[in-house]
């Protein structure tokens, strides 16, 4: 509820109709547009919104609403807009929100949309969690592919607040959007690569959330500034099997300047001839004074069966090659 600071609802109905506690009437004012549940009178509420000319927009629960066709005009006064659990699929005005220029806080959480709309440079926080955004991991080097799904979050100087989350991300990355984003939430997707190289808005992030991915995630050029402001990063049940040395190193390294805060366990680790190196840097890492708290949870081997059970360090050179592995380095 912390990050819902920006958008702050004018009546309690409102707020308590979204945990579906009370209904919420129609409620229009010079400041609010707040519509009912299951309200579909698409020409009613466009009406509303050319009446009122509302700062704020809500919606929720307003089923059916489909390829919506209602319009807000070019607003400057118009700054929140929540249409949440509306089975929204895609906008008939691909620019509907990009036209308000001075709209800060966007929630779109819970609908059908497979593509991410235009969005205004004014933005601040924007929720599209819960929808069917898809991206498939077999993409990622397509330039053109990666460009065209997430141009619309590029060029967003003010954002600080992104959910992504509960969509079909295979793949994230490849873009730069704001330097002053803080909040970057990615779980509950089958992410396979995270691509973050060259990206200078991870400057300011504070928190990021990869935990419970349904697949396998690598961590490719998941890349730090060095006077960045990251302080947590959950990885726990993210579908991680392996990870990259140098990232590791990059982690370690950044905990002990920042006072990083790591999770990173429930992962189907695989121990095998591609982890030779990485035991060797960990139990390098664990003879000095620098190890940081995190780092105590250690990599618990998920497999194969031999060495299952076990924490990665404990585990014999001679074994993880042993078990080999697929394309074993020489």
């Amino acid at each position: 509820m912390a990050r819902m600071g920006l958008h702050v609802c004018a009546t309690l109905a409102c707020v308590f109709a979204g945990f579906g506690l009370i209904s919420c009437c129609t409620f229009a004012s010079p400041t609010l547009l707040c519509l009912d549940i299951d309200y579909n009178n698409m020409s009613y509420i466009q009406s509303l919104i050319d009446l009122n000319a509302p700062e704020e927009f809500y919606a929720y629960g307003a089923t059916n609403m489909g390829n919506t066709i209602i319009s807000f005009g070019q607003r400057e006064n118009l700054n929140s807009i929540t249409l949440a659990d509306c089975d929204i699929d895609s906008f008939q005005d691909s620019d509907i929100f990009k036209v308000l220029p001075g709209l800060r806080f966007l929630n779109l959480t819970i609908n059908g949309l497979t593509a991410i709309p235009h969005l205004p440079k004014s933005l601040q926080w924007i929720d599209l969690s819960g929808n069917d955004l898809l991206f498939s991991v077999a993409n990622w080097d397509d330039t053109s592919a990666v460009k065209a799904f997430f141009s619309p979050l590029e060029g967003l100087e003010l954002l600080q607040d992104l959910d992504l989350s509960h969509n079909d991300l295979g793949f994230f990355g490849g873009f730069s959007i704001s330097n002053k984003l803080k909040f970057l939430d990615l779980s509950y997707n089958p992410l396979y690569k995270i691509w973050l190289q060259n990206t200078p808005w991870i400057l300011n992030l504070t928190y990021t959330n990869i935990e419970m991915n349904a697949k396998s995630t690598r961590i490719d050029n998941f890349v730090f500034h060095p006077r960045g402001q990251l302080k947590r990063i959950d990885f726990n049940n993210a579908g991680i099997d392996r990870i990259d040395t140098n990232f590791l190193e990059t982690l370690t390294a950044w905990s002990a300047q920042c006072n990083l805060q790591i999770s990173w366990q429930y992962n189907p680790w695989v121990c095998d001839c591609h982890s030779v190196q990485l035991r060797a840097w960990m139990v390098a890492l664990s003879r000095t004074s620098i190890i940081p708290d995190w780092f105590q949870d250690g990599i618990t081997c998920n497999s194969p069966a031999k060495v299952a059970g076990n924490t990665l360090v404990s585990v014999a050179e001679s074994d993880l090659v042993s078990v080999g592995g697929t394309n074993c380095p020489v």
